[in-house]
């Protein structure tokens, strides 16, 4: 049975008066504050973990124009996946044979280097959302190549009456409550102990 937003919320707001995170006015928790903290808290965990929910695969994030190095991201891209094997973050290129990994370079490092003439690329960075691919692509011959991958999409805020798509919904508690103690000047361990044991399970993918 699916756990909702609203059911996490109602978690988060019993757990967070029972640890006092309470208003000294009203002696009552913020229960709005508290769905900011939710919503945060599952930024938090998109930004480490790869959610399936989340993940999409574009066949045609962009096809190249010879000469032409830099190419604007999908309005959907949020960030890459992490990394499967050294510096192999999801994006492909496509020649109308196969597909061949990319390999991705830092932007620091890729912004030193200059390519001398139009090849077959086998390296990307991204900078100012915009897919820069080295060497500059070539013709292929008479067909363009397509850029081809599997990405983390832009997490939009949910509604309370979404079933939440993590393997381990109450990992959301523990990390709003993590994140609420921080800035609220509290530190509890008892509380980094289990935010640490959450993401685990999530990247384990146990429950």
């Amino acid at each position: 049975m699916p756990l909702f937003y609203s059911d996490i919320l109602d978690l988060l707001q019993t757990r967070a008066e029972r640890l006092g995170f309470v208003s000294a006015v009203s002696s009552n928790v913020d229960v709005a504050e508290l769905e900011m903290y939710m919503f945060q808290a599952l930024l938090d965990i998109t930004e480490t973990v790869d959610i399936p929910a989340y993940l999409k695969r574009d066949e045609a994030m962009a096809v190249t124009t010879a000469g032409h190095a830099d190419y604007p991201l999908p309005d959907d891209f949020g960030r890459l996946i992490l990394p499967r094997v050294q510096n192999k973050r999801g994006i492909y290129l496509y020649d109308t044979v196969g597909n061949a990994d990319l390999e991705y370079v830092d932007s620091n490092v890729f912004s030193r280097k200059s390519s001398l003439r139009n090849e077959r690329p086998t390296q990307f960075t991204i900078i100012e959302r915009k897919l820069w691919l080295y060497p500059t692509p070539d013709g292929n011959g008479t067909s363009d190549y397509t850029i081809r991958g599997l990405y983390m999409q832009i997490v939009e805020r949910p509604d309370l009456d979404d079933a939440v798509p993590l393997g381990y919904p109450t990992a959301l508690v523990d990390v709003a409550l993590f994140r609420l103690a921080s800035d609220a000047g509290k530190q509890v361990q008892a509380l980094t102990a289990t935010r640490a044991e959450s993401m685990a399970r999530l990247i384990t993918g146990s429950r």
